[in-house]
């Protein structure tokens, strides 16, 4: 009888299916998702696949100074992301210093970029330290 119940048991369960790494267009994912303001897709998206976390969030920060509207979006996904452990403060000041490596090319097309990005990072640093 507990060998059945087992297998009853584990049909019941409900588990979160992962993202596959494979065949998904992350950069497609991340677009579409933030342009509905979906945090969660992408936060889940971002934790299961921790071996491109970092190119990711790069992509989700190239999306949003496009789309800086988004920018509440990004400040849930970061702030859960460090809140949870998922990423740490190095791997995201390192992504802070590769945009701000590259803020001088940005101006060209954004005008306000220097001032969005610093709002932002303030945004998430009191976002992380109000929780």
């Amino acid at each position: 009888l507990e060998k059945f119940s087992g297998l009853f048991k584990a049909q019941n369960e409900v588990k979160r299916v992962p993202i596959k790494k494979e065949g998904i267009d992350f950069d497609k994912f991340i677009k579409e998702n933030l342009m509905e303001d979906n945090y969660k897709k992408i936060t889940f998206m971002l934790k299961d696949n921790k071996d491109k976390i970092e190119d990711n969030l790069l992509t989700l920060f190239d999306y949003l100074f496009e789309y800086q509207d988004k920018k509440g979006t990004v400040v849930n996904v970061v702030s859960f992301l460090l809140e949870k452990n998922h990423i740490n403060e190095d791997l995201l000041n390192g992504l802070y210093s590769n945009i701000d490596d590259n803020l001088e090319d940005l101006e060209l097309d954004f005008s306000n970029i220097r001032e969005f990005f610093g709002s932002l990072k303030d945004d998430i640093s009191s976002s992380v330290s109000n929780h």
